[in-house]
Parts: structure tokens; C-alpha cells; sequence
């Protein structure tokens, strides 16, 4: 049997004499000191050291979406990068004018702008004078044996901003001379109250009311030089805006010289139409509705115009009519 006491010595009791005559006790073992040691030390504290601020991570720009350009677009064609070619309508000339419309959402007259002066200077071309600002951004560009005519304006649609941009035929050169004085284009404006009625189709009768303001304008090159040549609304002929006839002024530099009347919007055709003795033909349409029978009478009046060097001629002009159930009757005021 073994006991433990409050010391941590051993002792064996003899149970038989014979056992203790033969068996040697044990030396004893050393006595534990009842002495308390060094009392333990606390973790000297460290002072977390202030930590320098992360410098801000600038994130790189997004890099502009790349898409796919139309296999049928010539190689002369320069587009921006980052822009849609499905925003897009291309108009190749019989004489080699190409011409572009871009029509593009959510952004500036100057970003779009910036991004076609960019296209165009990394391609090889370069700007023959200042852009002007007013009424639209337009510019000229010349490069490859070719002027690049560049505007920028509001699109149709509300929020929306426009390009037209047009390669020019190569080796076209505008004419040196023009006949007459260059002057300045009188600023004229006339303003137009449009009023139209009519049955429509479930047979409801309708009216509405339409304001025109004719005005001033750059409308287009006529000469191919990578200006727009101005229109100037006659002052009192004319009653309904597609009556009002237009003198028509190529520009050269601030004036222009007076070269002919139209009647009529410009039509498409005329922005690629052929050079005749360093004129474009110009195109024009009107249309309208008349009568006072129950059924109205429709009218399409299509014209062309043609430079013979002197002034421009009307050439053809074109009239159809015929019968409209549903087409509105108008009448034209000036307030």
C-alpha cells in the first residue's frame, strides 16, 4: 500500500522480515523548495504604428467597344472607333461622292465631333481652316486628292446629335470664277402659320396647325468645295412655305454670288447630283393638298435645276395630282 503525504517522499513499510533482510530502501528524493519564483511577465504593449492611407486606385478607362465595319463600306471610308456603323446610312455617287449619315445617342456636338477630327488626322488628312461654331460645327478636311466636308448638328430625334460627313469626288476642283458681284446674302425670315383639316380613316374629322420659319440658312455644296452655299427666302412671294421661292448664293468666304432661284425643299439627289460647268443640278419637291369638295385633291411638284454657267435654269418640272380621301387641306397665314 502506498500513501502520498503533504511531502513528496517515499517510505515502504516491511511487511515480511525476509523481504526487508533482502531489499535496499531508496535513496530519497530530492525535496521541491516551497520558494515562489519571478512573478510572470506581461507582454510588453506595443503602440500599433499609424498606417500610411492607400493611395486612391485611379481605374484605367474603358476601352471603346470595337464593332464589326460593313465588307461593303469603300477603303477611302474613315470611321471613328467606338461608334456603331449601324448608326449609320452610306450613299456612294455616280461620281464618286461618298456621303454619310451618322445619327448617335447620349452625347456632345463636340465629343462627336472631336472623335471624327481624330479619325480623320490619323488617317492622313488635315484641316484646310478653322471649324466653324455657328449654326452647326462644320469643317473641311483636306488629304488623298480630296476635300472631306464634316457638320455636325442636333439629330431629329430629342437627345440625339447628327454627322454628315462627305468624301468629295477625287481630283475635283471648285470653279476659280463665278459670275457676278460677291456679296453679302441678305438675312431674311419669314414666319408661317400652317392650318390643315381633313377626314381621317375611321371618318372622324381632324384639323391641326403648323408654324414655319423660313430663314437664312447654309443648306448645301453646290460648287464642291466643302462649304455650304446659302438660301435666302424671297420676302413677300409665295403664301405656303413650299410656294416661297429661294435665291440661291455659292459662297466664297463671307460673300457669295447670286446664281439663280428655286422653289421647293431640297431634295437627296441634289447632295451627289453630277457637276454641270462646276455646279451640282439641284433637285427640289413640294406637296400639298387643295380643294373644297368632299374629296381632297393631292398635288407632288417635282423640279430640276441645272447651272449653264451663267445662272441656273429650271430644266424639268414635273406635276402630278390625283384624289385623297384622308390627305388635310391647307391654308397658309403670316402673322
Amino acid at each position: 500500500m502506498i500513501r502520498r503525504g503533504a511531502s513528496s517522499r517515499v517510505r515502504t513499510w516491511p511487511v515480511v522480515v525476509s523481504l526487508l533482510a533482502c531489499t535496499r530502501a531508496p535513496s530519497p528524493a530530492p525535496a521541491i523548495a516551497d520558494v515562489a519564483g519571478p512573478p510572470p511577465r506581461e507582454p510588453a504593449s506595443r503602440e500599433a504604428s499609424p498606417r500610411e492611407p492607400a493611395a486612391p486606385q485611379t481605374p484605367a478607362p474603358p476601352s471603346p467597344p470595337r464593332f464589326e465595319r460593313p465588307p461593303s463600306w469603300p477603303p477611302e471610308l474613315v470611321f471613328p472607333d467606338g461608334f456603331d456603323p449601324a448608326d449609320t446610312s452610306l450613299t456612294v455617287g455616280e461620281i464618286g461622292d461618298l456621303r454619310l449619315w451618322q445619327t448617335v445617342e447620349g452625347t456632345t456636338i463636340d465629343a462627336l465631333a472631336t472623335a471624327w477630327a481624330q479619325a480623320l488626322e490619323a488617317n492622313g488628312y488635315s484641316l484646310r481652316e478653322p471649324c466653324a461654331q455657328q449654326p452647326t460645327h462644320a469643317c473641311a478636311w483636306t488629304g488623298h486628292d480630296r476635300v472631306v466636308a464634316l457638320e455636325v448638328a442636333p439629330g431629329w430625334r430629342d437627345g440625339s446629335v447628327g454627322a454628315t460627313v462627305q468624301w468629295l469626288p477625287a481630283g475635283h476642283r471648285p470653279l476659280a470664277h463665278l459670275p457676278g458681284p460677291c456679296v453679302k446674302p441678305p438675312q431674311r425670315t419669314r414666319e408661317i402659320d400652317v392650318r390643315s383639316s381633313g377626314i381621317d380613316q375611321q371618318g372622324e374629322f381632324r384639323q391641326g396647325e403648323a408654324h414655319w420659319s423660313l430663314s437664312t440658312r447654309p443648306s448645301v455644296d453646290l460648287d464642291g468645295d466643302g462649304r455650304l452655299d446659302v438660301l435666302v427666302p424671297h420676302a413677300k412671294l409665295g403664301s405656303c412655305p413650299w410656294e416661297v421661292p429661294h435665291d440661291v448664293y455659292v459662297m466664297r468666304g463671307a460673300c457669295g454670288h447670286r446664281l439663280g432661284t428655286v422653289v421647293g425643299s431640297i431634295e437627296e439627289p441634289t447632295f451627289t447630283a453630277p457637276f454641270h460647268k462646276g455646279l451640282r443640278d439641284i433637285h427640289t419637291s413640294a406637296s400639298w393638298a387643295s380643294g373644297a369638295r368632299l374629296v381632297p385633291e393631292h398635288h407632288t411638284r417635282e423640279r430640276r435645276y441645272v447651272f449653264d454657267g451663267r445662272a441656273l435654269r429650271l430644266v424639268q418640272d414635273l406635276h402630278r395630282s390625283g384624289q385623297c380621301h384622308h390627305c388635310g387641306v391647307s391654308s397658309c397665314t403670316e402673322p
